[in-house]
């Protein structure tokens, strides 16, 4: 059974009706999402200044507040195409089915398929139109279905491909180095492998120097994504610096049993697509058990990663780079759910893919909503930024140029034209 419901929640001051508080949502009621309730609650100095009060006001203070609710429920067709798609000029922004906790698979192909570089990239990997099991053919099938739908898509292909059971919580961040593991191994059995690496990779170098000696070795190796530490930091650009700030080791083995030095860790090279993930989960000794941290933590529109680059390193290309998605994790470390703020075009505004739902996002969403907050484990769960992706400035019209059917490989044309014949 598929019930649609929207409502919104008004609460507002009897003495001045223009003084109020409203929180509204929508949920498609099925068998794999059958529930819903708010997880995060008002504090009670918002609710007092909204309402026209003190923001010190307690509830006998304020008195009487009267609460309104609105309630319908219309057609699933209608929720569809109101927050199943959204139009833009030459495309449309369609959500994909939630096969019951697989949001983070649905965040990651919805990054994945707006970055055109990437798409272009999967289309062109050769394959049969008869394959199967395979998730070069079936993120091919995805993307195409994806470009050219009006309804949400569904991913039971793709989930099948990846060896992945529905119903099972997973780590997108996890999730996401995989997808790609995956996508290159097969690229590399059809010998077209590489490419990817030309969008996602960068290089960092460690330098070791023994105290005693001051000799010293050093290390260079590849990046896919770099994992930011966010306690006891504020922002991004602290992170950042914490990330390449010299450590003191001993034994280490590049230095050699019995040595004590200095490890600096560089970073030589930044990819087009630059992965950042967000530590939001420690081990806390006295639970004993992982918790998640939504403490508070900045990251901006643009930012200039010169600064954060090695001495050695070629920057004779801008390292001005814009930010291109955030995956948010609403919940705690027990669960919750993904979705995804982007901008489609690699510029302009962001919008929400939420599963089936696409809808437009304020600055205010994108940022304030996603930077955390100090106190939230009090005030139940919270959400925040989990995953950040920032594209180079100079390179968006190479990631971002026009995609279109013609790009589609034979074989997902071949397939896509027969299925059209048996329905």
């Amino acid at each position: 059974m598929h019930v649609a419901s929207e409502n919104a929640h008004l609460m507002w001051n009897p003495d001045d009706p223009s003084t109020y508080l409203i929180r509204s949502s929508m949920h498609h009621f099925r068998p794999h999402q059958p529930n819903w309730g708010f997880r995060k609650f008002s504090l009670m100095t918002d609710l007092a200044q909204r309402l026209g009060y003190s923001s010190h006001s307690s509830i006998p203070e304020i008195g009487i507040v009267n609460l309104t609710v609105y309630l319908r429920t219309p057609r699933v067709q209608d929720i569809y195409l109101q927050y199943g798609n959204m139009r833009q000029p030459g495309r449309i922004l369609v959500g994909l089915e939630n096969k019951a906790k697989t949001g983070w698979l649905n965040v990651l192909l919805q990054t994945y398929y707006h970055i055109n570089a990437f798409r272009s990239m999967v289309y062109k990997i050769p394959t049969s139109y008869n394959a199967t099991a395979d998730i070069v053919w079936a993120l091919q099938r995805t993307f195409h279905a994806m470009q050219i739908s009006q309804v949400p898509v569904s991913t039971d292909e793709l989930i099948s491909a990846m060896g992945c059971r529905v119903g099972e919580a997973q780590d997108a961040q996890d999730k996401a180095l995989l997808i790609l593991y995956l996508l290159e191994k097969g690229m590399e059995a059809r010998e077209v492998g590489g490419n990817l690496k030309r969008l996602f990779e960068g290089q960092l170098c460690t330098y070791q120097y023994a105290l005693d000696s001051y000799q010293g070795s050093s290390r260079c190796e590849m990046f896919w994504d770099l994992s930011l530490n966010i306690r006891p930091y504020r922002s991004l650009a602290e992170s950042l610096r914490d990330y390449i700030q010299p450590l003191g080791v001993e034994d280490s083995h590049l230095l050699g049993r019995g040595q004590r030095g200095t490890q600096v860790p560089t970073i030589d090279r930044f990819p087009p697509v630059l992965h950042l993930h967000l530590k939001r989960y420690e081990y806390n000794l006295k639970a004993p058990r992982f918790v998640k941290d939504d403490s508070l933590w900045e990251f901006p529109d643009e930012i200039d990663l010169a600064p954060f680059l090695s001495f050695s390193a070629d920057k004779s290309e801008p390292s001005i780079y814009r930010l291109f998605a955030v995956i948010t994790h609403e919940g705690n470390e027990n669960g919750g759910v993904y979705y995804v703020y982007l901008r489609p075009t690699g510029d302009g505004p962001f919008v929400k893919f939420h599963d089936e739902q696409v809808t437009p996002a304020s600055s205010e969403e994108v940022f304030d909503t996603n930077f955390g907050e100090d106190y939230g484990d009090m005030y139940g769960a919270s959400k925040s930024a989990y995953i950040l992706f920032y594209c180079r400035v100079s390179r968006l019209q190479e990631l971002f140029g026009d995609i279109t059917d013609a790009d589609l490989p034979s074989s997902v044309g071949y397939w896509a034209s027969s299925h059209r014949c048996r329905g």
